[in-house]
């Protein structure tokens, strides 16, 4: 005689209902209620995937352009709007106050990208 093995049900820690996903906790009402009080569940420090200081160079300047206002004119000139993100001491930390919103033309300038493809392609300096 075979015995048939029921699959146990699964109920939610919140409201212990029936959860039909077997890999939630929650069902699903409990699941939105849950995720809209908590906003920030995974920013930061908590994200398990955090890197903190230990980040590369575009993942760097994507962070800075997702946490640092964009002013409506350059830093430099004050004139144009300002397209890109660029680094003031060299030293690519995570620290907000260690970029500048700048049009291309000054960020050009500042790197001297300029400079360097003239003397790359052999012109005067």
């Amino acid at each position: 005689m075979t015995t048939i093995k029921q699959a146990s049900k699964k109920i939610c820690i919140d409201c212990m209902g029936g959860v039909k996903d077997p890999r939630a906790n929650r069902c699903r009402n409990c699941w939105n209620i849950y995720y809209r009080k908590n906003p920030n569940r995974a920013f930061m420090e908590r994200n398990i995937n955090w890197k903190g200081d230990v980040v590369g160079y575009n993942s760097l300047h994507k962070w800075i352009r997702r946490h640092k206002p964009k002013p409506l004119v350059c830093e430099i000139c004050k004139e144009n709007n300002p397209k890109q993100v660029a680094n003031i001491s060299g030293k690519y930390k995570r620290d907000i106050n260690d970029y500048q919103w700048l049009c291309v033309r000054c960020h050009v300038y500042k790197d001297e990208t300029v400079y360097n493809l003239k003397t790359m392609k052999g012109g005067k300096s």
